[in-house]
Parts: structure tokens; sequence; C-alpha cells
């Protein structure tokens, strides 16, 4: 019995050492990234500068709750021309 619950607890922190290094790696990794890359993935300079600088235990918050629509980057507007062209051919 005592030696099911060693096996147990010393599982349980390797696999939190593993998933502690994961995290240092995807951070450092996340902060060498250019410009473009992050626009592929969908941040921000900022929202990377955030998360790589979050420490290897801070877990499992997403970026996305912390930011706000302003943060995120605008898109374009559509042109008033076509605007009207979509609702002359809706009616």
């Amino acid at each position: 019995m005592q030696l099911d619950w060693a096996i147990y607890i010393a599982r349980r922190v390797v696999d939190l050492i593993s998933l502690w290094c994961a995290r240092a790696r995807e951070r450092r990794l996340l902060s060498e990234l250019d410009d473009h890359s992050l626009r592929d993935i969908g941040l921000t300079r900022s929202m990377a500068r955030w998360e790589s600088s979050r420490l290897f235990w801070q877990g499992e918050e997403r970026v996305s709750r912390d930011w706000t629509i302003a943060d995120h980057p605008k898109r374009k507007a559509a042109p008033k021309r076509r605007l009207a062209r979509a609702k002359e051919s809706a009616n």
C-alpha cells in the first residue's frame, strides 16, 4: 500500500516537472518569434511579451481573458460603396 502511494507521488512529481519544463521552453520560444509569426498565430507583440514573462509554474490562464478588444489589431471597415451595393442587392 505504501509503495503504491510512493509510486503515485513520484509520478506526479515527474509529470509536474516535465510540465514546468515544457512551459518554460514554450514561453522562451514564444519570446523569440518575429511579428509576422505572431500575427499568424493571432497574438500581438505585447500579448507574447506578457505570456513569455510569466514564471514557469504560472499556468492555464488564457491570454485572451486579460485583453480587451482595444488591445487587438483593428480590422479595416468595409468601404461604404460595397456596403451600399450589398444593401441594394438585398432589397
